[in-house]
């Protein structure tokens, strides 16, 4: 009798060091699998953040599209003529979105009774540590359109855009309003397109004729938001990304279709 328990106990003894050795990982074991985690990271991280801006694209675009449209209502509304870039206004006056700069109303504010939405006012990738408002690091207008307020020449009427669909209206910008020179050459701290500086050359704290970047703008000056490209409502109201690169050459363009299509004399 106790040479059978003797066997039963050595048995159990057999099975619960076979059931040890199968459920435990060895070194080796443990660092492949950590090394595998690694590499699906390295791979899927990029996806991951390439999804999240594609994201933040379309949401621009959708902006942008509310802002095209915004403005083509008010044309409408307004003789066929684009408002101002800004606009003084009493300090006390209640603006969509607060008061950005004292006295003063944007083209974004003035446009927002057409679609109730303050939304459209920021980039999802823009610059956005501004207090001020968003009339610096995130969407602009085509000054050949829409000048400010203090110009000599009037914003000008849906029927002096020669054509509409192949014309800029507004885009990703660092200023609230551009000049097609600003883009081929920035100035000033915030006039300038979105990725600018690695494109033309510039250095990361310093833009041409000597203007210092400042700080909440420097990134999106020198490396710009949506892969390396920016999105453009156009004056007939679609919307479409295109690369900096292309935008600056489109300004660098010499005459007869000087600034290519950012002049709206241009077919």
């Amino acid at each position: 009798m106790g040479l059978v328990w003797d066997a039963v106990w050595e048995g159990r003894q057999m099975l619960c060091v076979d059931q040890r050795g199968r459920s435990a990982f060895t070194l080796i074991e443990l660092l492949v699998v950590i090394a595998i985690i690694a590499i699906l990271a390295a791979i899927l991280f990029p996806v991951f953040a390439r999804a999240r801006e594609n994201a933040r694209k379309a949401s621009c675009q959708s902006n942008l599209k509310q802002l095209a449209m915004g403005l083509l209502q008010y044309a409408q509304d307004y003789d066929e003529r684009f408002p101002y870039a800004n606009r003084s206004v009493p300090t006390d006056t209640s603006l969509p979105g607060g008061t950005w700069f004292a006295g003063t109303a944007f083209w974004q504010q003035l446009v927002h009774p057409y679609f109730n939405n303050l939304e459209v006012f920021t980039c999802p990738s823009g610059a956005r540590a501004y207090a001020s408002g968003p009339f610096r690091g995130h969407y602009g207008c085509n000054e050949l359109i829409m000048p400010r307020h203090s110009s000599l020449t009037p914003p000008l009427s849906q029927s002096q855009l020669v054509a509409p669909a192949s014309t800029f209206l507004c885009f990703d910008c660092g200023a609230y309003f551009l000049h097609p020179s600003n883009a081929s050459s920035p100035s000033g701290s915030f006039w300038y397109m979105p990725g600018s500086g690695d494109i033309l050359g510039l250095d990361s704290n310093q833009q041409v004729n000597g203007y210092m970047i400042d700080g909440n703008c420097r990134q999106d000056f020198q490396s710009g938001r949506h892969f390396l490209g920016v999105n453009i409502a156009y004056a007939d109201g679609h919307v479409k990304w295109l690369k900096t690169e292309q935008v600056i050459q489109e300004a660098r363009k010499p005459a007869p279709n000087q600034y290519g299509a950012w002049n709206p004399s241009n077919e």
